[in-house]
């Protein structure tokens, strides 16, 4: 009895989990146009969104050889109680991992996550944003450090991919969803 109500747990655990992970919502074609923000929102929960920025502060997907770009991830927060950072949205080691179109990591522009912040938090009804810039050093919020400039990247087409995984506040606060951002670009 006791290994069956095991594996009900499991299936229903995995259930939920599968359930939380919309990954067939995340494709997003931008050979059409110039879709620029890519959102996931868990309704009047936790909203995050994600955009690519050219020198002039302008949303977009295509970019001049040597134009510093900026990657900007927004969080929401519309629950009733201070959400936080690396507890309730968890960043992965891939943030803003840029590909080349033939799947080549060409890195994330940060040089690290800071160890030496104190959690921070979202207060109710409040957003918080974290970018980072691919040239300039020094471009970085917390937690992200970049202490170093990089070269820009050579003209062809891009593709940032990243995970984000966030609080199921549905479910008792136990459970975890997860945002899978990506988000084509060109350097001309």
């Amino acid at each position: 009895m006791k290994k069956v109500l095991f594996i009900f747990g499991v299936l229903l655990s995995l259930s939920i989990f599968w359930a939380c992970s919309n990954d067939d919502e995340n494709d997003i074609d931008l050979s059409g146009g110039d879709l620029i923000i890519e959102t996931d929102s868990v309704p009047d929960k936790i909203q995050i969104s994600f955009t690519l920025f050219n020198e002039n502060d302008i949303p977009t997907t295509t970019f001049e050889y040597g134009e510093d770009i900026c990657f900007k991830l927004t969080i929401g927060n519309n629950i009733e109680h201070i959400l936080y950072l690396g507890e309730d949205v968890k960043l992965s080691d891939d943030l803003f991992r840029v590909y080349s179109e033939d799947g080549t990591d060409m890195g994330a522009p940060w040089t690290s996550r800071g160890t030496e912040f104190v959690l921070i938090g979202i207060s109710e009804n409040s957003k918080v944003s974290l970018s980072c810039n691919w040239i300039n050093a020094f471009s970085a919020q917390q937690p992200l450090v970049k202490n170093k400039r990089y070269t820009p990247l050579p003209k062809g087409n891009y593709y940032t991919k990243f995970k984000i995984i966030y609080r199921d506040f549905d479910s008792n606060y136990v459970n975890f969803c997860e945002k899978e951002f990506n988000t084509s670009f060109t350097i001309q």
